[in-house]
């Protein structure tokens, strides 16, 4: 995962909406949605509707900067 791509995850997992995240890495909404689809991707989470990427993504990042600490 890229350095920008983690900054994105970090701020998700704080909550944050595209827009929020685009605010906060002073990018566009369409620049944090592809990095999303990046992230996703990576991460192996699917669109199958049943569950939310958002949410299984934020869990991945927590369970992982926990481990480190």
């Amino acid at each position: 995962m890229t350095a920008r791509e983690r900054e994105v995850l970090a701020a998700l997992a704080e909550g944050a909406s595209n827009a929020g995240i685009a605010a906060q890495l002073v990018v566009s909404e369409r620049t944090v949605d592809a990095h999303l689809r990046a992230i996703f991707m990576k991460l192996a989470l699917t669109a199958d509707g049943t569950t939310n990427r958002r949410v299984q993504a934020a869990r991945i990042w927590l369970e992982h900067t926990r481990q480190r600490s």
